[in-house]
C-alpha cells in the first residue's frame, strides 16, 4: 500500500498537467501555432536553462553517475541490434520498419527524465538523469537518422549537417556550461541565479501542457495491430526485462534505478513523428504511437514504480 501511494503521488501531478493541456487545446487556447512556438521555446531555451541549473546547484553525488549512463547506453545498443535484426523479418513494409525500430528503442527521456527523477529520487537522481540526457541524446539522434536512411527513400542524409546539428544542440550546451561552472565553482550574481531558477521552473509544466495538447482519439489510417504490439513491447516488455537486469544483476541503488526506470518507460518521442515525415516513412503510425504510448505510459510508469519499490524492499 505504501508503494502504491508513493507511485500515485509521483505520477498524478504529471497526469493532471497532461489533462490540463488537453483541456486547453479543446478550449482553443493551446493552438497549433502556440504549440510549435512552445516546443521551440522549451527546446532552445527552457530545457538548456533547466539542465544548467540542475548541474550548477547540485551537491556532489554520493553514488557514481556513470553506472546508470553505461547501462542506458547498453540498453540502447542491445535493443537496436535486436530490432535491426528482428523487425525487418516481421514487417515487410519499408515505410513502417524505421518507425517501429525508433519507437521501440527511443523514449521521450528529454522531457520525462529530469522531472520524474527529481520527484521520485530527489536532486541526486535528477543530476544522473541530466547527465544521461546529455550522453544519450546525440547517440539516439545518430541512430535514428541512420535507421531512417537505411529503410526509406526520403531525402539523403547529410552526415556533416547532422553532426553540426548535434553539436549545436542547446541542451548539450546547457549541460557543458553547467559542468564548467560546477567544476570551476564560478559564482553567479544572486539576482541572475534567482532568475535562472525561476526560468527553470517553467520548463516542466509548459512541456507537459504542450504534450497534453497533442492527445487525440483519432486513429484513422493507423495499423492498429502493429501499434498494439509496439506499445506492448515498448511500455511493458522492455522495461520488465531491463529493470530485472538492473536490480538483479547490476544491483542498482534506488537513486541509480530511478532515472533508468524513466529511461525505459518514457513514451515515444515526438522526434519519431517528425523524422517519419522528413523521410517519407509511415508518419500516421509514428504519430499514433507517440500519442497512445503517452497515455499508456501513465499506467506503466505507475505500476513499474510500485513494482520496483516492492522488489527492492524484498531484495
Amino acid at each position: 500500500m505504501e508503494e502504491m501511494i508513493f507511485a500515485l503521488e509521483a505520477v498524478l501531478p504529471f497526469v493532471f498537467m497532461l489533462a490540463c493541456g488537453y483541456f486547453l487545446k479543446r478550449r482553443g487556447i493551446l493552438t497549433e501555432n502556440f504549440r510549435q512556438q512552445g516546443d521551440a521555446l522549451c527546446f532552445r531555451f527552457l530545457f538548456p536553462v533547466l539542465v544548467f541549473q540542475n548541474i550548477y546547484t547540485a551537491e556532489m553525488p554520493q553514488t557514481s553517475i556513470w553506472r546508470p549512463i553505461w547501462f542506458a547506453i547498453g540498453v540502447m545498443v542491445s535493443s537496436l541490434l535486436i530490432f535491426w535484426l528482428a523487425v525487418p523479418r516481421l514487417e515487410k513494409d519499408h515505410r513502417k520498419i524505421p518507425v517501429i525500430i525508433q519507437s521501440l528503442y527511443r523514449g521521450n527521456f528529454m522531457i520525462y527524465g529530469i522531472p520524474f527523477s527529481l520527484r521520485l529520487g530527489g536532486e541526486e537522481a535528477a543530476l544522473i538523469a541530466t547527465a544521461m540526457t546529455a550522453v544519450t541524446l546525440p547517440l539516439l539522434n545518430i541512430a535514428a537518422i541512420a535507421t531512417y536512411a537505411r529503410y526509406t527513400e526520403g531525402e539523403k542524409v547529410q552526415w556533416k549537417d547532422t553532426v553540426m546539428q548535434i553539436l549545436k544542440n542547446p541542451i548539450i550546451w546547457g549541460v557543458l556550461l553547467g559542468m564548467l561552472f560546477f567544476r570551476l565553482q564560478i559564482p553567479i550574481w544572486e539576482p541572475v541565479e534567482s532568475c535562472l531558477a525561476d526560468i527553470a521552473k517553467i520548463a516542466t509544466p509548459l512541456s507537459f501542457l504542450l504534450l497534453g495538447s497533442r492527445l487525440s482519439g483519432d486513429m484513422k489510417g493507423t495499423d492498429s495491430r502493429t501499434l498494439f504490439y509496439m506499445i506492448l513491447v515498448k511500455q511493458w516488455v522492455m522495461p520488465a526485462v531491463y529493470l530485472f537486469c538492473a536490480m538483479m544483476i547490476f544491483h542498482f541503488s534506488s537513486v541509480e534505478l530511478v532515472p533508468v526506470l524513466i529511461f525505459l518507460t518514457a513514451p515515444g518521442a515526438i522526434t519519431t513523428y517528425q523524422l517519419a515525415i522528413q523521410f517519407r516513412a509511415d508518419d500516421v503510425l509514428a504519430g499514433a504511437f507517440v500519442l497512445y504510448s503517452m497515455v499508456v505510459s501513465v499506467v506503466s510508469i505507475f505500476l513499474f514504480v510500485m513494482a520496483t519499490g516492492i522488489c527492492q524492499r524484498i531484495i
